[in-house]
């Protein structure tokens, strides 16, 4: 909403500006032989051009010299009670700006994106500043979180993120509120909402936790939090049922952080919850383990040291009756991956950029190796993404803890600390029964014995 009193003033402003560029100076500006008017050129009617038609560059410039060579105290504006002044380079910009100069208030910035334009109002301090005009709309995004306030069993936990158009003022969040019920209104948020009705439970109630809204202007560092929230909420999943409360998470694809872990560590402390090495486990320990057989994952077959996805896949197609998929890790000192494959060609398209693999190798530092795929064994066709999605948590908890290459430590000379780079995981995968299989697997393939639960205090 404009301020009218602003208005006024840049009205004012305007005119005087435009009355500094056009009093000439007959002395200086005209030679003795010449006429302001033409006998050949009537004069224009008022009511065509106005008293004040457009200021073009060269007039702008005549006013502004007239306003610096008024010094620091500048020009009073008819009709108001402000100055007009040039304000010189400080210790707070590199350059000098014309400010509008208001009794007994900070100073305002003019706009100077074009000749015609000087309005004050939410112009900021810039080399060229531009007002709320001039600086056309601006793209913010938003995060919220969202619950089921009618859910009392369970805690409903939906992220929304989206983008807006906005201009400078008070604007941005009715605009972002906009696009966020749109998103809403596309989300499994009716999905769940069917749902809960057909199943004759209370009808579910749209909450927002209002202290979780949080506005963007760069799209990165809204994903960066974004993955942070989904990823919590995933590690949240894997606690059930050793909670108080069974969380009910409306996101089937979870972002995964991809090096924002700052942020995750952020949110999980938020959150209470903590990742952490309760111990690191010797070979001869890890070679006394016994898992539960539901708690370990059901390879059909496992592969062989240095075998191929492609002659693992013919090996099982040759002693199995039932389709089968082939599970495993693409890695290196510096990079972590987990996967599926149901042939041996998996990542072969260079010009697929959406692949992980195939960007990390478009696109890393020349001194860094090439991952090798390293299968590790056979499952059912119709499970491969169950247990895909167990292993994608295993490669991302060796990545927070900042483990070494476990996979194939021998195949490079380097050592360093992978980064897990799947870039989601299918939450509907995970069960009560998923941390027993991550723990497990991570105790036999990755030496560590890890703890995942409320936040330990540092007093303790």
């Amino acid at each position: 909403m404009s301020n009218k009193s602003e208005d006024e003033g840049d009205n004012k402003l305007r005119e005087f500006i435009c009355t500094l560029a056009r009093t000439v100076d007959r002395d200086e500006e005209m030679g003795s032989q010449q006429s302001t008017i033409s006998d050949l050129t009537p004069l224009t009617p008022e009511f065509i051009t106005g008293r004040y038609p457009p200021l073009t560059a060269a007039e702008r410039k005549i006013a502004e010299t007239k306003i610096r060579q008024a010094g620091a105290d500048g020009l009073m504006v008819p009709g108001t009670t402000s100055r007009v002044a040039w304000s010189p380079p400080n210790q707070n910009r590199a350059y000098g700006l014309f400010v509008y100069l208001k009794p007994n208030t900070k100073y305002n910035f003019i706009c100077a994106e074009i000749p015609n334009c000087v309005k004050t109002t939410s112009t900021i301090m810039e080399q060229i500043p531009r007002c709320e005009i001039h600086k056309g709309k601006q793209i913010g995004f938003v995060l919220c979180q969202f619950t089921d306030g009618a859910n009392k069993k369970h805690n409903v936990i939906l992220h929304v993120i989206a983008s807006f158009t906005h201009s400078y003022g008070d604007e941005k969040q009715a605009h972002a509120t906009r696009a966020i019920n749109s998103q809403i209104n596309k989300s499994v948020w009716n999905v769940y909402s069917k749902e809960r009705k057909a199943a004759k439970k209370p009808v579910p109630e749209l909450v927002e936790l209002e202290e979780r809204r949080l506005y963007f202007d760069d799209e990165d560092e809204l994903m960066k939090i974004y993955s942070a929230r989904q990823t919590t909420t995933l590690f949240q999943l894997l606690l059930w049922p050793d909670t108080t409360i069974k969380i009910i998470c409306l996101h089937v694809n979870i972002n995964l952080p991809n090096g924002a872990y700052k942020e995750l560590v952020d949110e999980m402390d938020l959150c209470g919850m903590e990742l952490r090495i309760h111990d690191k486990l010797s070979s001869s320990a890890v070679a006394a383990i016994t898992l539960e057989e539901s708690l370990k994952i059901p390879f059909l077959i496992r592969a062989e040291k240095g075998e191929s996805i492609g002659t693992l896949l013919s090996h099982g197609k040759n002693k199995m009756k039932e389709k089968i998929a082939a599970l495993y890790f693409f890695s290196s000192p510096y990079v972590i991956y987990a996967g599926q494959a149901l042939k041996s060609g998996v990542h072969g398209n260079s010009f697929n950029h959406a692949d992980p693999i195939v960007d990390y190798k478009n696109n890393k530092p020349p001194s860094h190796p090439d991952p090798k795929i390293v299968p590790i064994g056979l499952v059912r066709d119709d499970e491969r993404y169950k247990w895909e999605c167990h292993l994608q948590i295993c490669a991302l908890i060796a990545s927070l803890l900042r483990l070494r290459n476990c996979i194939n430590p021998s195949d490079f000379s380097a050592q360093s600390h992978p980064l897990c780079i799947n870039r989601q995981i299918n939450s509907s995968f995970v069960d009560k029964k998923s941390w027993g299989i991550v723990h497990g697997y991570l105790m036999e393939k990755f030496s560590v014995d890890v703890s995942l639960g409320p936040k330990v205090s540092d007093q303790e």
